[in-house]
């Protein structure tokens, strides 16, 4: 793998980089934090539409939903970094 020219290439040197990685990671976490918080907030507006039996469904599924992403370890990422990479050295 050659060398990054980051002048010439136009990507941030990495000492730049670094905060804006922190910062991505913050809003990351934010937004992880707000999604859940909304969950919790309209789960009793769930369940006065739906119904016991119904909110049981979707509480139910979307357990499993969660349990399954916990279980996906990042492969989806991975193999869309290997693509990228085989799909940008094919280019040159």
């Amino acid at each position: 793998m050659e060398p990054v020219d980051h002048q010439a290439s136009g990507l941030p040197a990495l000492g730049e980089r670094r905060g804006s990685v922190r910062a991505n990671v913050l809003a990351n976490y934010l937004g992880s934090g707000l999604t859940a918080l909304m969950a919790i907030a309209m789960s009793p507006v769930y369940l006065h539409l739906l119904g016991r039996e119904a909110f049981g469904l979707v509480a139910l599924f979307g357990s499993l939903t969660a349990i399954a992403a916990i279980f996906e370890l990042g492969i989806t990422a991975a193999i869309a970094r290997h693509m990228a990479r085989a799909h940008g050295s094919s280019h040159r």
